[in-house]
């Protein structure tokens, strides 16, 4: 059994954020065959017939997001503290 096959439930997840992120797989397109398993459609890049998947991965985009969350929860702590 393949970690997608056992992973089904996040697919949904996954898909979204690499549309949103403009990005593929966690380090790059080159993620999915790399592991035997077809691009999906969510790493194409849209308005082109054949699929043509974005170069970058996920990763970097989830590390900004989540060293702003870290910006964002640190600065409330520091209100908080202050009041």
């Amino acid at each position: 059994e393949t970690l997608v096959q056992k992973k089904k439930d996040a697919l949904p997840l996954w898909d979204e954020m690499q549309s949103n992120w403009i990005g593929c797989g966690v380090d790059g397109s080159q993620d999915y065959p790399n592991v035997g398993i077809a691009i999906p459609k969510s790493c194409c890049k849209t308005g082109t017939e054949a699929c043509q998947p974005y170069k970058k991965g996920c990763f970097p985009q989830m590390l900004e997001n989540v060293k702003g969350a870290i910006t964002v929860i640190g600065g409330v702590a520091v209100c908080l503290a202050v009041v």
